[in-house]
């Protein structure tokens, strides 16, 4: 498979390690310099950005430390090319702050039959 069914292929395969944080089955998923910019935090302008398996892993223990009970719902997905932009709901609930339920997107990025990049873009709630 190519292209954009080879793409969503990937994109299920790693959907489904993500969610069991299969590490062994994400590695299989991403390319070696694989980046998962987050939507929060400090590393401008990226919000947190994890390299790597060993990045993932770090990702999913700070996010564990920020929130809990992360859902997503209302999941549409477009491909084009080597990229698909993805939109869905999120709720959950910061451990500092509450529950949240917000919007996302998300731009992902493949190469040569493997995810390269995962760009999270989160609205976010404030007070005007």
């Amino acid at each position: 498979m190519t292209g954009s069914d080879g793409n969503r292929a990937v994109l299920d395969k790693f959907g489904s390690a993500f969610f069991k944080r299969d590490l062994g089955a994400l590695r299989d998923c991403v390319t070696e310099d694989f980046e998962w910019h987050f939507a929060l935090g400090p590393d401008t302008p990226h919000g947190r950005l994890y390299k790597g398996i060993a990045g993932v892993e770090q990702g999913f223990a700070e996010r564990d430390r920020l929130m809990r009970d992360v859902q997503y719902n209302d999941v549409e997905t477009e491909f084009a090319g080597d990229r698909a932009l993805m939109e869905y709901r999120v709720t959950g609930t910061f451990l500092d702050g509450g529950p949240f339920n917000l919007r996302g997107v998300e731009v992902l990025s493949f190469r040569d039959g493997r995810l390269v990049k995962k760009d999270v873009y989160w609205k976010q709630y404030r007070e005007l």
